[in-house]
């Protein structure tokens, strides 16, 4: 796959050495063309990457296409049912969202920043795996894609919550209720089990699988230290705001579609717990005892 993806921006950077255009806006024009040319690789050529690296034996078409990355229908190298994500290389909003901003960027850093995304969101995805969330499986990690258990049977993926209308399964407005509180339980796990902010939980984020909602797409969810920013980790009390957006949309999801109504403050408090004002010395205090954040960290 790796070596595929060198030739291609090798053939890209040989095509802008040679543009012949002069004017300021020509070169924008064949710049732009350039880079919608080399957005995407083909289906087949993204088959045939998969297949060749062994990461699957079989490709059976497209799941979605985000921002970011598209997601594949494949069997994997057991012959299993698999979903296989795939980051883009050329492009990214999450870092550059400018055309000179990209043009800036060496093929290193393109290949970087996919890489850095792929792993990103698979060490979410494991994180909220192993804190106990209804999450996908994941599956095996490589340079720009990861595969994860698929979410459907042989007929297809399984849909997106926001294509099912709830109030048709039996029961009716409790299933309703019943499905809500279950989604409001995977965020509570999710914050207090794996210590994770998702920072995109929606309807088009949760897939309705086997009569369950299982969470998706962490490429912007984020892990939480109690008290520190560790670098990989921020604050409690800056992953607090990111909660409470999460519990925000979703509600107004539900009240939107189904007239019903749930207090976000009341919701907030019982997944956010008791809030702690931390004062300037105990925010200090990392400094002034140089163990205590390695004490702090060592007990997680």
């Amino acid at each position: 796959m790796e070596k595929r993806i060198y030739s291609q921006l090798r053939a890209n950077n040989r095509r802008k050495r040679g543009s012949k255009y002069t004017d300021p806006d020509e070169r924008y024009e064949s710049h732009e063309e350039t880079l919608e040319h080399l957005r995407d690789f083909t289906t087949d050529e993204i088959k045939d990457m998969l297949i060749e690296d062994g990461i699957a034996t079989e490709f059976l078409g497209l799941i979605g296409q985000g921002k970011e990355a598209n997601v594949y229908w494949i069997k994997d190298r057991q012959g299993d049912l698999a979903a296989v994500k795939f980051f883009r290389i050329h492009t990214t909003s999450h870092n550059f969202n400018s055309l000179h901003a990209r043009s800036k960027l060496s093929d290193t850093a393109k290949l970087g920043i996919a890489s850095a995304l792929c792993r990103r969101e698979y060490n979410n995805i494991e994180v909220s795996y192993k804190g106990g969330a209804r999450v996908p499986k994941p599956g095996e990690l490589q340079e720009f894609a990861y595969t994860m258990e698929l979410l459907g049977d042989e007929y297809g993926p399984a849909p997106l919550l926001r294509d099912v209308n709830l109030k048709r399964f039996p029961g009716g407005k409790q299933f309703v209720i019943e499905m809500l509180d279950e989604i409001l339980d995977q965020l509570d796990i999710m914050f207090n089990s794996a210590r994770l902010v998702h920072g995109d939980f929606s309807e088009h984020n949760i897939v309705f699988h086997e009569g369950q909602p299982v969470v998706i797409d962490f490429l912007q969810s984020q892990q939480w230290h109690p008290r520190f920013d560790t670098g990989e980790r921020i604050r409690k009390r800056d992953a607090l705001p990111v909660l409470k957006k999460d519990i925000d949309s979703i509600l107004e999801h539900f009240a939107r579609r189904y007239r019903l109504g749930y207090e976000p403050d009341n919701v907030f408090q019982a997944i956010a717990g008791d809030i702690e004002d931390w004062s300037a010395d105990d925010l200090m205090s990392e400094f002034a005892d140089p163990e205590a954040k390695e004490r702090e960290l060592r007990r997680i």
